[in-house]
Order: structure tokens, then C-alpha cells, then sequence
């Protein structure tokens, strides 16, 4: 009797074993960190935040592959190879069941099957190389080389308008009747332009003040709040333009900061604060709307860091060489990664159960995984 129970444990772990390199073999999730939390993880190195439609996550990766899988399971759903050139953007984004891909071009993904239902290059053929701006159903795309702005139907990839503006066009923010673009030159100063969101028509542009040639200006548009739009440059400057004329409402930053005050990410609306992120030295600020008065500003760690917090209401998340949660204060309510152990990637999606998606390398190995994992903190969906 022993005996026999001896063999049927024997062969019981073969099997597990055998199953275990079967999965990864095939690119199946495998449960290599059995820390408490963890979901599932499979093997590859993820270069967007995912994009979650119902139970499919949906992820660009560096080798160029667009890959989707179970988001519970992690079981693989299909994947698209896209010309082998890795996915720069920083995230994919939904139209209802169709998946916004950057990379090169935009492409119209249909989240079931994996099919490109549409393709977009605009008239400088850089469409796909920045994160566009969605607003409802519409895509608003900054063209960045060639000076394009458009806006598509992101279900059909029908073009509303385009506009050629004449410098480098960078990430739009929208507001109820307006898309404003961030231009910069070489040369020139960088300016804010604002466009009618349903025409394209110029309704005003603005100059940034100390802003001439790289890297001078701003990456996006700004968070818009009431009638402004907040701007955060890359030579330490946080501005309020009003929406209505593009006036100057209030500048924080005048003089001639050090190069640690980088601001490289979206600012966003924080409760009643505006968020913005100091990428060189890895400082989160809370400040006023108002008047850009600060008001409390929390280390990440420091060093350079890159990507966007997101809302994972009640919270906010944030990944760059760690992952961060942090609440209204700016309060690290927790925080993993980094050092010797698992490298979090500035790509972080949380599902509407609170189930975060991350890409991390293992610094001991130099190996890429896709994790999904519950955090020990109660959050909810990015948006």
C-alpha cells in the first residue's frame, strides 16, 4: 500500500513538471513567483501599458508582437506581429471593442479576433509614433516629425480633419469644445495651439514663454480644469493658460532651474490639486489650480523617471523602475520592485476588480515577464 502511493506521488509530480514545461514552452502563463497575489505570468518583455476589454488584456510588446490572453488566466486569446519593430508608445488605448495601436502607423485592432480594421498615417507618416488623445468615440493624433494634427472616428478610422501645423506636434489634451496641441521647434519658441475639436480651425496659439529649441516647450496639451489648461515644460516651468483666449493665468518655475526639474508627463487633476511629475529627480507634486502654488510633493526614489501616473481610484498608480500607490496626500500607501529584484516598466494597467498588469525584468536574470498581479491595496480601474 505504501508502496503504490509512493509511485502515484512519484508520477503525480512528473506530471506536474512535464505540464509546467509544456506551458512554457508553448507561452502558456506559468506560476514561477508563487508570492501571495500573484495571478499569473508569462514569459516576455511588454513595452505599452495594456488595454483591458472585459476579460481580454490586450499588450504591445518589444519584439513588435501585439499580444492578447485571458485576463484571469493569462491563457493566450491570438497575437499580431507587427512588421518585427518594437512598440514605442507608452500605452494602447479602447474605442468600445476596438484596440487604438500605435507603432508607426495607427491601427483600428479588433479586440476578439486580433484584425486590423483600419490603418492611419497621416500626411507626415508618423501617426502611431505618440499616445493619441481619445475623447468618446473620437482619436485626436499628434502627427510629432511633420507638424500633423487630426481627428479620426476610432471605430472606422474615418478622418474628421487634419491640420498641418508648421513644428513638431507632440500630445493633445481635449477640453468640451477644444484640442490643444504643444508645438516646439529647433529654433522658435514653443507654443500652445488651440483647435476647434469638431473643425480643426485655429481658434488661438500662445507662446511658452522661455521655451526656445529643444528641450524647451511641452509634451501634451495639459490637465484641463475649470477654464484653464496647466502645462508643465521640460525646462521647469508649470503654466495656466485660459481656455477661452490662451492668456497666461499664472507661471511657477521662472528663472533658471536646474536640470532636475524636468517635467516630461501629462500633468492631471488630482481631487482639487493638479498632479505633475518631476522626471529627472523622481519628485510627485500636489499643486494649487489656482495659482500653481505647491503643496506637498512626495519622493519616488529619485533618479530619472518616465511615463504617467494614472488614476486607479480611490488612488493613484504609478510604475517606473518600481510600482507605486499613492493616495490624495501623495502618501505612498505602497510600493514594490526595484533594487536587485524585479524592475517595474513605466507600463501599469489595473482591471475594474483591481487586478494590476504589469510589465518587469528581473534584474539577476535580464528576463521580461507580463504579470498580473492583485496589489495589498484596495484600487480600482485606470482609465
Amino acid at each position: 500500500m505504501l508502496l503504490t502511493r509512493c509511485f502515484t506521488t512519484y508520477w503525480a509530480t512528473i506530471a506536474v513538471a512535464a505540464s509546467l514545461l509544456l506551458a512554457t514552452a508553448c507561452g502558456e502563463p506559468t506560476s514561477t513567483d508563487r508570492r501571495e497575489g500573484v495571478l499569473w505570468e508569462v514569459d516576455g518583455e511588454m513595452s505599452t501599458a495594456p488595454v483591458i476589454v472585459d476579460s481580454i488584456v490586450v499588450m504591445g510588446m518589444v519584439d513588435g508582437r501585439l499580444i492578447a490572453r485571458h485576463r484571469l488566466t493569462g491563457r493566450s486569446l491570438w497575437q499580431q506581429t507587427f512588421s518585427g519593430k518594437e512598440f514605442r508608445s507608452e500605452r494602447l488605448l479602447r474605442v468600445g471593442d476596438m484596440i487604438i495601436v500605435p507603432h508607426l502607423s495607427l491601427h483600428g485592432v479588433d479586440v476578439r479576433t486580433g484584425t486590423r480594421r483600419w490603418t492611419f498615417q497621416g500626411r507626415d507618416e508618423s501617426a502611431g509614433v505618440l499616445t493619441p488623445t481619445i475623447a468618446g468615440d473620437t482619436v485626436f493624433v499628434a502627427g510629432y516629425t511633420g507638424g500633423t494634427a487630426a481627428a479620426l472616428n476610432g471605430r472606422t478610422g474615418a478622418v474628421y480633419w487634419q491640420r498641418d501645423l508648421p513644428q513638431t506636434v507632440y500630445n493633445p489634451s481635449v477640453s468640451n469644445d477644444l484640442v490643444i496641441y504643444p508645438l516646439r521647434h529647433n529654433r522658435l519658441p514653443g507654443h500652445l495651439v488651440a483647435l476647434d475639436r469638431y473643425t480643426g480651425a485655429i481658434r488661438w496659439q500662445s507662446e511658452i514663454p522661455d521655451s526656445v529649441g529643444f528641450p524647451g516647450g511641452a509634451n501634451s496639451g495639459g490637465a484641463i480644469m475649470g477654464d484653464r489648461t496647466i502645462v508643465a515644460t521640460s525646462i521647469g516651468r508649470v503654466l495656466a493658460f485660459r481656455l477661452t483666449d490662451g492668456a497666461i493665468l499664472w507661471e511657477q518655475g521662472r528663472g533658471n532651474p536646474p536640470a532636475t526639474t524636468w517635467y516630461l508627463s501629462r500633468p492631471l487633476q488630482f481631487d482639487s490639486l493638479v498632479l505633475t511629475l518631476r522626471s529627472a529627480n523622481g519628485l510627485l507634486e500636489g499643486r494649487s489650480p489656482a495659482d500653481g502654488r505647491l503643496k506637498w510633493s512626495t519622493s519616488l526614489g529619485g533618479g530619472s523617471l518616465f511615463g504617467s501616473p494614472l488614476p486607479c481610484a480611490p488612488m493613484w498608480c504609478f510604475a517606473g523602475g518600481r510600482v507605486w500607490i499613492f493616495d490624495q496626500h501623495g502618501t505612498v500607501r505602497w510600493a514594490d520592485g526595484g533594487g536587485s529584484g524585479a524592475i517595474f516598466l513605466s507600463n501599469v494597467t489595473v482591471s475594474d476588480d483591481g487586478i494590476m498588469y504589469a510589465g518587469i525584468i528581473f534584474n539577476q536574470t535580464n528576463r521580461g515577464y507580463v504579470r498580473a498581479f492583485r496589489p495589498p491595496v484596495q484600487i480600482g480601474a485606470t482609465p
